[in-house]
């Protein structure tokens, strides 16, 4: 979503924002998906190498109110309070305002450093760029996000700004800034386990 629409979609009914989350955001250009081996990509946003050499473990959001975006950032907090030696990135695409709302609806970030995004221009350069609907609506995505609801909790929130069809993805980057594994995801649910992805890095 542009900053125009995120802007109007905070002055407008919560209806009419869900609406907007469902268009398909305009294209960009997209770099090809970093391979393991290779240099992540580095800008003012998102130095890589991180400036102290620590690795990072960086994942890319669905939008805010997704129940696997708020799946994946809780489980990037808690494993962050246990490893101070890697550097958790969460990146978000919706605005900052409705960035900050959500955060505080799901008890904040923790050590779980936030990127707002809402160009989209470091989704970009991962690689990351727009899915089709049966990445969203696929029978197992959604039976995905009932489990969520009735085994963990998590459920739908508003959407009041970001896009349904972004994709998401994880990478994980060593202290030479060289990625060690990454993939974008497989379908809206795809929630990775992060103390796997801290063991990757041993």
């Amino acid at each position: 979503m542009s900053s125009s629409q995120s802007y109007l979609s905070s002055y407008l009914s919560p209806l009419y924002a869900e609406l907007l989350s469902w268009l398909t955001p305009p294209p960009i250009p997209l770099s090809p998906l970093p391979t393991r081996d290779s240099h992540a990509p580095s800008s003012s946003q998102l130095v890589l190498p991180c400036g102290d050499h620590k690795p990072a473990i960086i994942a890319f959001l669905r939008h805010c109110g997704c129940p696997f975006a708020e799946k994946t950032l809780l489980r990037m907090r808690s494993c962050a309070a246990r490893h101070s030696s890697v550097h958790f990135i969460a990146i978000s695409h919706s605005s900052a305002v409705h960035t900050e709302q959500w955060l505080a609806e799901v008890g904040g970030a923790g050590d779980v450093g936030i990127i707002v995004d809402e160009e989209r221009t470091l989704y970009a350069s991962f690689g990351l760029g727009t899915v089709g609907w049966w990445h969203v609506l696929s029978p197992w995505a959604l039976w995905e996000v009932v489990r969520v609801a009735r085994e963990e909790g998590i459920q739908n929130r508003p959407t009041r700004s970001g896009n349904r069809w972004q994709s998401g993805g994880v990478f994980v980057v060593d202290g030479e800034g060289v990625v060690r594994l990454g993939e974008a995801d497989a379908s809206a649910g795809d929630v990775r386990d992060f103390e796997a992805l801290v063991k990757s890095l041993e």
